[in-house]
């Protein structure tokens, strides 16, 4: 990791949090969907892979604690 100020670290831990967020909204948006019984559910069904958003959000809230940690240091 670079040697980065006090300043640089919270707005990179802002910056993932705003990752963070955007990463759970569009999960949200993707867990449910709706459809009439007459339209083919499997036309409609967005792709969806829990695996991966789950792995998106785990390397983001690593990061915001590898920062939080190198922060404590300074």
């Amino acid at each position: 990791m670079t040697l980065m100020t006090i300043n640089e670290i919270g707005k990179r831990i802002g910056d993932l949090k705003t990752e963070r967020e955007r990463l759970i909204e569009k999960d949200k948006k993707l867990r449910v969907f709706r459809a009439s019984e007459f339209e083919d559910l499997e036309k409609l069904r967005p792709d969806y892979d829990y695996a991966g958003f789950q792995s998106d959000l785990d390397r983001v809230d690593e990061e915001i604690r590898n920062l939080i940690a190198n922060a404590v240091t300074i």
